[in-house]
């Protein structure tokens, strides 16, 4: 079984192979590798939030790399067909209430582990930096998500409204039934996340949409066990085939 450094190295050397040769060769046209890197740098950095394109060229200048609307949008576009980035789509339920949910899809890599090179960092600092680790720790559980949802012909998305009600996952089948998740960092979070979920689960008209199979809680580590309050708190260990 390969180590961490051996696979950290795959990790940064496809990513060596995405900006000097893939971004390029996607459709014939020859693109900066110093541009990829430092936009993938970027987007790396805004995994699982719902930063707009817009705000990731903002953040580009102040590092110092001033870059067009149309430029970064084709470098984003190019790496979506690349397969290296996989945005989170908006669930749009229906609701008990009116209420303006975000549309904005949250980003993501394919794996994180391409977050991390892009990042050029490694275990230990992002050890010493929990609030990146918990960003792409969550972007871990959604890819885990994803792998088992398209086993069962579903699709994942994220919630988020104008109240600041949000759920980081949400798995839906095409039959209809649904199951939603919030990822957490730690025991302390665990409560939050669940009142969350069943917050969220209170808001949408199960007269039309049914009630979530279940609620879950997604944590690094521990036993999986089900709350009083019927939520269900999973490891992501469980998620492993």
């Amino acid at each position: 079984m390969a180590g961490v450094d051996e696979c950290l190295e795959t990790a940064y050397n496809l990513v060596d192979t995405i900006c000097h040769r893939d971004i390029s060769r996607v459709d014939g046209v020859t693109r900066s590798p110093q541009h990829a890197r430092v936009i993938m740098q970027e987007y790396a950095r805004v995994s699982s939030t719902q930063a707009k394109h817009a705000s990731i060229r903002r953040d580009l200048a102040a590092r110092g790399t001033e870059l067009s609307r149309d430029t970064v949008d084709s470098y984003i576009t190019k790496l979506r067909e690349l397969y290296v980035i996989q945005d989170l789509p908006a669930w749009t339920p229906s609701l008990r209430a009116r209420s303006r949910i975000t549309r904005t899809p949250t980003r993501h890599y394919c794996d994180p582990s391409l977050a991390v090179a892009a990042l050029g960092t490694s275990p230990d600092p992002l050890l010493r930096d929990m609030a990146t680790f918990g960003l792409l720790f969550e972007s871990l559980c959604v890819r885990d998500l994803r792998a088992y949802a398209g086993a069962l012909n579903g699709s994942v998305f994220h919630y988020h409204d104008e109240s600041g009600l949000e759920a980081d996952a949400i798995v839906e089948l095409r039959g209809g039934a649904y199951a939603l998740f919030e990822v957490k960092m730690g025991a302390w979070e665990i409560d939050d996340g669940a009142a969350s979920l069943l917050k969220l689960a209170r808001k949408v008209d199960t007269s039309i949409m049914g009630a979530p199979a279940f609620c879950a809680v997604i944590t690094p580590g521990g036993y999986a066990y089900r709350r009083e309050d019927g939520v269900l708190v999973v490891p992501v260990t469980c998620l492993a085939p």
